[in-house]
């Protein structure tokens, strides 16, 4: 299974350089196995070009480039590997799998810029509310409790009406969170249909690749797609994955009011 590009390109690399990295991440094993000469007829180029390569991408040569290559094939082999589910070795090696990838892949790939910008607007916000059906839910549900422990005005909702009633109060300083894998229920996309109407602002944590309508922020979660699944596995992990890297750094942004508030604990432990 191919989860991530093992060797990254770059936009200054020619034609050729990029042909190379392609073929690498695609048939790595030919990459690893086949001596520099007979790899080279494989891709109509020199020898020359492929050492080149190997070190404009900050290799001493093209063995350690092989090296690096194995390294990541072998880790990723290792940690993403999906087996036939027929027995329980298999079913937890899977499961292991799934949640190595929820974890790994999405704060590997967050936008840290994109990140920031929404904890600052969320430590920004009069009123938020987090939403979510199903395992969604948990999130959410964490997100709330956690930023509510903080001081923020937070609240959590699995229920549609309820939330319409507390977006109808919303203003432009106020925060809707909607964490959805889709991205596209009925109800995420009236809600955030909604929020906008009273002009509040959105913020959408999901799996989904493409546009969503009424969105004004977005944090893209990776997801290993299973066939016939009952219940949410990966999804779920990254879901509460994204709910504690935001916590995190709004923690951070309230560090000092949070030490007055560890001061007032101890205090009460004392007495």
């Amino acid at each position: 299974m191919k989860i991530n590009e093992i060797i990254k390109t770059e936009e200054h690399f020619s034609d050729l350089e990029k042909e190379i990295i392609q073929e690498i991440n695609t048939n790595p094993n030919n990459f690893l196995l086949l001596n520099i000469v007979d790899y080279s007829k494989i891709l109509f180029t020199s020898k020359s070009s492929i050492s080149r390569l190997s070190q404009k991408l900050g290799f001493a040569n093209l063995m350690e480039m092989k090296l690096f290559v194995k390294e990541q094939l072998t880790k990723n082999e290792f940690s993403y590997n999906i087996n036939p589910d027929s027995l329980l070795k298999d079913r937890i090696s899977n499961l292991k799998s799934y949640n190595n990838f929820a974890i790994n892949e999405t704060l590997t790939n967050l936008d840290l810029d994109n990140l920031q910008k929404i904890c600052i607007k969320i430590y920004n916000s009069k009123k938020i509310i987090t939403f979510g059906v199903g395992s969604s839910f948990l999130a959410a549900l964490e997100l709330a409790n956690n930023l509510q422990k903080i001081g923020l005005n937070i609240a959590a909702s699995n229920d549609i009406h309820n939330s319409i009633l507390k977006i109808s109060n919303f203003n432009e300083e106020d925060l809707l969170i909607c964490f959805s894998k889709t991205g596209i229920t009925k109800e995420v996309i009236f809600l955030n249909k909604a929020a906008k109407h009273v002009n509040s602002k959105t913020l959408l944590i999901t799996a989904q690749n493409d546009e969503v309508e009424n969105i004004d922020f977005k944090i893209h979660l990776m997801d290993l797609k299973k066939d016939n699944r009952i219940v949410a596995t990966s999804s779920k992990i990254s879901q509460i994955v994204v709910a504690d890297a935001i916590f995190l750094e709004i923690y951070s942004l309230l560090k000092n009011n949070v030490n007055k508030e560890h001061e007032l604990l101890k205090m009460w432990e004392k007495f």
